[in-house]
């Protein structure tokens, strides 16, 4: 129904002169007519815009170098950021390396400990007992 009362509503616009009963070759150059006048309307109108003034191009020479600075601000930001996590993380390792190597030299000289006692208490146990 909707395309039915929009095809309605077109066909209550009023046609153009010559239209009406008009061959298919006439209706067709009338349409490209059509287009070149709106094609040559939006050509006016750009010509119609104003140019850029001296003061306007300075104003957006200097937008754009402000906004080339704030990019190349945020980037040495990032970089800078990226940098000391790096750090952090090469901060990190080594210290969790000390640490294993403090673990393990803790743990050697436990078993160190522990194989010195047990000789010890060997050489206790062979040791002659002299006395009574």
């Amino acid at each position: 129904r909707a395309a039915r009362q929009g095809a309605a509503a077109e066909a209550d616009e009023p046609l153009p002169p010559g239209a009406k009963g008009a061959d298919f070759r006439t209706l067709q150059d009338m349409i490209a007519k059509g287009i070149q006048e709106a094609e040559s309307g939006a050509t006016s109108l750009e010509c119609d815009l104003p140019t850029l003034s001296d003061e306007d191009r300075e104003l957006q020479r200097r937008r754009e170098l402000v906004r080339r600075r704030r990019e190349e601000e945020a980037a040495a930001r990032q970089k800078e950021k990226e940098a000391a996590r790096e750090r952090l993380r090469r901060d990190e390792e080594a210290r969790r390396k000390r640490l294993a190597e403090e673990l393990e030299r803790e743990e050697r000289e436990e078993r160190e400990q522990r194989e010195a006692a047990k000789v010890r208490d060997a050489a206790f146990q062979r040791a002659p007992r002299g006395g009574a």
